[in-house]
């Protein structure tokens, strides 16, 4: 099942220019279906999103890179909560991170390893 969602929100975050759109974090929602998106600084998002009973697969992010000191925002209704089925971005498996981190609560491999997050 493919879901086309638009972008919702852009907030004031903190990043640079970037020359593509990059997912950066993500947040699961109370009732587990919203699935959040933290942005690098975009507008007129979209994304592209695939729903297995073992997967949510995030294969596409499209927007228009923007200047500023700010952050995208993307969010995705689910079909079924997310419950134990694993969230792959572009590819990547992510996981889930500290509580403390700024961007989100699920994110890169990476992305967990940094003190803030």
């Amino acid at each position: 099942m493919l879901f086309y969602i638009l972008a919702v929100l852009v907030v004031v975050a903190g990043c640079a220019h970037e020359p593509n759109v990059e997912l950066l974090a993500a947040t699961i929602g109370e009732n587990d279906h919203l699935l959040s998106f933290t942005t690098s600084c975009a507008d007129d998002l979209s994304i592209e999103v695939e729903e297995t009973n073992d997967v949510v697969s995030v294969s596409e992010l499209e927007g228009t890179s923007i200047d500023g000191d700010c952050a995208g925002g993307v969010t995705v209704e689910l079909s079924a909560p997310l419950g134990e089925r694993a969230l792959i971005v572009a590819g990547e498996m992510w996981v889930p991170l500290e509580s403390t981190c700024p961007l989100g609560n699920w994110g890169p491999q990476n992305l967990a390893r940094h003190d803030d997050c």
